[in-house]
């Protein structure tokens, strides 16, 4: 099952295409993966950066599987970076809570 523009709900996936300004993600419910290629300079960050954090919020919230985050992310603004601040901050309170996850920047 693929998300829809907007939409969260437990077990689906996430699959956005990369465009010129924007990277590639998947996000895959079944084994916990979160995944995003490319560059991210898009006019209005939270355009594509709400539906990420939404999928990790309710991945974090109604899965109890290890979650692993690849990044493969050559270029970021600042507005893109706050975005990542946000999930990295989601994060961080889920590991500080003991769940399993780790972030791969490559």
């Amino acid at each position: 099952m693929t998300q829809e523009p907007g939409q969260a709900s437990s077990g689906t996936n996430l699959d956005l295409a990369a465009t010129a300004s924007t990277p590639a993600v998947k996000a895959d419910w079944q084994s916990g993966v979160l995944s995003m290629v490319g560059e991210s300079y898009p006019e209005n960050t939270y355009d594509i950066f709400d539906e990420i954090i939404t999928w990790v919020e309710v991945f974090l919230d109604d899965c109890d599987k290890p979650l692993r985050v690849e990044l493969r992310l050559s270029y970021l603004n600042a507005s893109s970076i706050r975005a990542m601040i946000d999930i990295f901050d989601r994060l961080q309170a889920a590991h500080d809570e003991g769940r399993d996850l780790s972030v791969s920047w490559l």
